[in-house]
């Protein structure tokens, strides 16, 4: 599907951008959103990764 590629995209731009704005305005205030895109493109990139390789994302038990 498309919505993965997107939101990826999505996340990348706010952490490279967005916060770095957030971060110069309320210094380490703005870390948490920091940790918080991080872990969003992260999760994403993980997901689209496994897609890609056409395996299961959690391993059957």
């Amino acid at each position: 599907g498309w919505a993965l590629p997107v939101f990826s995209a999505a996340a990348l731009i706010t952490v490279l951008f967005v916060e770095v704005v957030d971060f110069a305005v309320a210094e380490f205030g703005a870390l948490l959103n920091v940790a918080v895109g991080a872990a969003a493109l992260a999760v994403f990139s993980n997901r689209l990764a496994g897609r890609d390789r056409d395996e299961p994302i959690v391993p059957a038990v």
